[in-house]
């Protein structure tokens, strides 16, 4: 069995604490855990006066002999497994030891490396939960019913010598850029089908630049004899926009969306998406609209917008079996939201996260949504507090626990709103308090302040397909109660609260039937995600592997480094579902891996990079409007899942409940 040191003990200036192998009381530790005895000599190898250092050549290194003759290494330690469940047995039957047997043993252990606490540290926890934002594009474009008339019945029997084409009314495109469309008619014995034919390319080509109000028409004319021919132009617009069911407060948005897209003439179906959505984007209310042609204004439309009220209330519950033994297995997630708090245009969510020992985690999430403007700027505050407790034997004697707090303030702004692409950018000022305690006493502090700039985009295309680029550079800052570079309770000793990072997310979701009709249930998921810093990251800016995301058979952030790159494969298959009780089911199979580096490894023995990957396949599914699951057989490729200690494949499942 594998184990990671805990680098929380690996300052370089520490001062070395002798191991009491008779003190009368556990806590008597408490005092030194600032500079903890089990502290390794020479970059990290165990000085419990337990084991004997010797030398091992070539590399001059001390490491201790274990109680079965196997060879503990700092640092990275590798213990054997038969040595590890010994002591673990020791401490489990060691309830009624007196209490200087019971220091004893502990203090052996205390050279067992906390796996667990490095990969449950409290700045990560919420890592568990984090989810990435679904893609808002649809392949759908809006459809704007322009009333086109058909051809006459003897159309094609009607036939002349194109001698000229007018085309007016024209002011998006000019006369010579229309030209090319029926430019290789003239001269020729035509029919009136193919003058109809010329106004449909014309309408295509004002659709297809987003012009979807506007139109070509053949207005009533005599051709046959002359050969000239008219096609005029109606470059559509709104004329008037009725409003019903709004309140007064919801008046006041609709009255200024509708003045946007009245003043656009010709209107752009982005123009007209824009305000639609934003509409529906203000939580409280549900926007529809139908559009006819207008009364009063030929070649104009009128749009008619029904509002709703959207649910006042919101909110979901899952379980699932993702969790860790230290710090949980099945864990349970809950959150409530509530929209238009006093009328405005605002969500209010509570989230709360647990495992089935309530006492080994406890996570609370609380953020504000505010609509600040009509254009659709958002103010973001939330709050985040968490707090763990490790529920291993030894972890659990050693007295650990851990809390994180968090505060941030986001403004996001909607540069693109349409149905088929959409790009926000967003600053945010962020700060995190966390730290772990050991026996009472603090092991680990950080405290960390960010600004970050965030961009988010997606777009679906003519392919079928839907990509999204998700980009977020982080800078620290110093002050505002940041931690000293020099502070000995950091996380990381090379960690620097000033840090910088770039993190990308890319993504591409393909529909396998635009190649082929026999391919039309199957789809393709692809995604990318890397992570850069030039310097040591505290480790809640860790890049973490492993978990939902990328690393599935892997337990949350299984690996950590400053920088990363992770990438995930997925083929979908889109069950029929006719007939049973299933709204929907998905089944998968995936592929996905990763590696970290770190600048600054632990010791000389510890990798600066590490990898992994697995392979797998799954089901998701929906039962009615509400309840949704997921089930997984996942296995670790290259890596023994840390807090397994082997690669045997794992189970996992969920199910969820919306209302």
């Amino acid at each position: 069995m594998h184990f990671h040191a805990n680098r929380w003990y690996s300052h370089a200036n520490a001062r070395k604490a002798r191991c009491d192998m008779h003190s009368g009381s556990l806590r008597s530790l408490t005092s030194s855990v600032r500079n903890p005895p089990w502290l390794f000599k020479n970059g990290g190898l165990p000085s419990c006066s337990s084991c004997s250092p010797r030398r091992m050549p070539p590399s001059g290194k001390e490491v201790c002999s274990g109680m079965d003759g196997s060879i503990i290494r700092g640092g990275d330690v590798s213990w054997s497994r038969e040595l590890y469940l010994s002591f673990l047995s020791g401490v489990q039957q060691g309830v009624g030891m007196n209490k200087s047997s019971r220091f004893s043993l502990v203090c052996i252990g205390l050279m067992v490396p906390f796996v667990a606490l490095a990969q449950e540290d409290a700045g990560r926890l919420e890592k568990r939960f984090e989810q990435l934002p679904e893609p808002r594009s649809t392949p759908q474009p809006l459809i704007f019913p322009i009333g086109e008339t058909l051809p006459p019945a003897q159309a094609a029997d009607l036939r002349f010598r194109l001698k000229e084409l007018t085309v007016k009314g024209n002011t998006v495109f000019s006369t010579e850029e229309l030209q090319p469309l029926h430019a290789h008619l003239l001269g020729q014995e035509i029919s009136l089908l193919d003058i109809y034919a010329v106004r449909d390319a014309i309408t295509a080509k004002y659709g297809n630049a987003g012009f979807g109000l506007s139109k070509a028409v053949i207005p009533e004319q005599r051709i046959q004899a002359e050969g000239l021919v008219l096609i005029e132009i109606i470059e559509g617009f709104v004329d008037e926009v009725i409003i019903e069911g709004a309140s007064e407060a919801q008046q006041a948005y609709l009255a200024y969306a509708a003045e946007r897209i009245k003043a656009e003439r010709p209107l752009r179906a982005r123009t007209l998406e824009r305000y639609l959505l934003l509409a529906n984007d203000r939580f409280a209310i549900k926007v529809t609209s139908t559009m006819k042609q207008s009364e009063r204004t030929p070649g104009a439309s009128t749009l008619i917008l029904k509002v709703e009220p959207a649910p006042k209330t919101k909110g979901g519950a899952s379980i699932d079996n993702r969790g860790t033994d230290s710090v949980g297995k099945t864990q349970f997630n809950g959150d409530v939201s509530l929209n238009g708090l006093g009328g405005r245009a605002s969500r209010t969510t509570l989230g709360y996260a647990t495992v089935e020992q309530g006492r080994e985690l406890q996570y609370w999430s609380l953020s504000h949504t505010e609509i600040l403007s009509n254009e659709g700027t958002s103010l973001i505050i939330g709050h985040t507090s968490s707090r763990s407790e490790s529920g291993t034997a030894i972890l659990r004697l050693l007295e650990q626990e851990s809390d994180s707090q968090g505060w941030s303030v986001k403004i996001e702004h909607p540069f693109i709103r349409t149905r088929q692409e959409n790009l926000s950018v967003s600053v945010k000022y962020d700060q995190k308090d966390t730290e772990s305690k050991s026996l009472g006493a603090t092991a680990s502090r950080d405290k960390i302040r960010s600004i970050r700039l965030g961009l988010s985009y997606d777009k679906a295309d003519a392919h079928d397909g839907i990509n999204q680029v998700l980009l977020e550079y982080s800078k620290g800052i110093r002050g505002l109660g940041a931690s000293r570079d020099d502070s000995p309770l950091k996380s990381r000793a090379d960690g620097v609260p000033d840090y910088q990072k770039l993190v990308v997310n890319l993504s591409r979701r393909q529909e396998l039937g635009y190649f082929s009709p026999h391919l039309s249930q199957f789809s393709i998921n692809a995604a990318v995600m890397g992570q850069y810093s030039d310097r040591g990251l505290l480790s809640s800016e860790e890049c973490g592997i492993g978990g939902q995301q990328f690393g599935r058979a892997y337990d949350s952030s299984e690996i950590l480094g400053d920088s990363c790159l992770a990438a995930s494969l997925e083929l979908r298959y889109a069950i029929k579902t006719q007939g049973t009780p299933l709204q929907y089911a998905q089944a998968y199979v995936f592929y996905d891996g990763g590696s970290v580096t770190n600048h600054n490894p632990l010791n000389a023995m510890d990798s600066r990079t590490k990898s992994l990957s697995s392979s797998g396949l799954g089901l998701r599914y929906g039962i009615g409007q509400y309840l949704s699951g997921a089930i997984e057989y996942a296995k670790p490729l290259t890596r023994d899942v840390a807090n397994e200690g082997n690669r045997d494949a794992r189970i996992f499942a969920s199910l969820s409940v919306r209302f």
